[in-house]
């Protein structure tokens, strides 16, 4: 994301330009586009905690990320109303074996780490999501996240009980002096499509043992 803010012709590129010529070639093909979004793209009020639903204008634009991300997908949404695309947003993406940009291995290696809650994808149930939504044939936007919230240090402890040695420390978010977004989307709508979404603690374990034995 810190990349973002300097490489600007690419991340406009990649963010906005492509997905939107991509959907404007699947338009012209009479193919379904499904476009792989983004939840950095909203203040949050943790003081008045309301999962935020996919009605809600973005509103995060002090990221050039959040800002290329929030152009495509008001172009997207708009269009998803007379023509078959779907906007699958995801946040912070949560993986059973290691990765680069799977959370967990961002994490361990870290020594201080943030406490504050924020939706997380797991890979394994996004999986399982996409495909349930493409089956519906599913249009407009929608939050693919696991039920409930996550702080980094539950993750972490699941992942210190089977490797001991692991040691962190929690520190004041405040103190980072960084520009984030940290949010919790609604799964509302997701799951009024008939969908049982797993919580965010039911998913702990399992993805830290997969992840060792990865």
């Amino acid at each position: 994301m810190d990349d973002c803010e300097f490489a600007l012709d690419k991340t406009i590129t990649a963010n906005t330009f492509v997905p939107t010529l991509l959907a404007e070639g699947a338009i012209r093909n009479n193919i379904k586009f499904v476009h792989i979004s983004s939840g950095c793209i909203y203040h949050y009020d943790y003081s008045k905690p309301k999962p935020i639903g996919e009605n809600k204008v973005p509103d995060f634009v002090e990221l050039y990320y959040s800002r290329t991300k929030i152009y495509t997908e008001r172009i997207l949404e708009i269009l998803s109303k007379k023509y078959n695309i779907l906007i699958a947003r995801i946040r912070i993406p949560l993986d059973d074996r290691p990765h680069s940009k799977n959370v967990l291995t961002k994490l361990i290696q870290f020594k201080k780490i943030v406490d504050v809650p924020n939706s997380v994808t797991y890979i394994p149930d996004f999986i399982t999501i996409l495909k349930h939504l493409l089956k519906i044939d599913a249009r407009g936007i929608y939050n693919i996240v696991n039920r409930g919230s996550l702080k980094y240090p539950d993750l972490l402890k699941v992942y210190q009980k089977y490797v001991p040695d692991f040691q962190y420390k929690v520190i004041d978010y405040k103190k980072l002096n960084l520009v984030r977004t940290n949010l919790v989307l609604s799964t509302r709508k997701l799951e009024s499509t008939g969908l049982r979404l797993r919580t965010t603690k039911e998913i702990l374990e399992e993805c830290v043992k997969n992840y060792l034995k990865n």
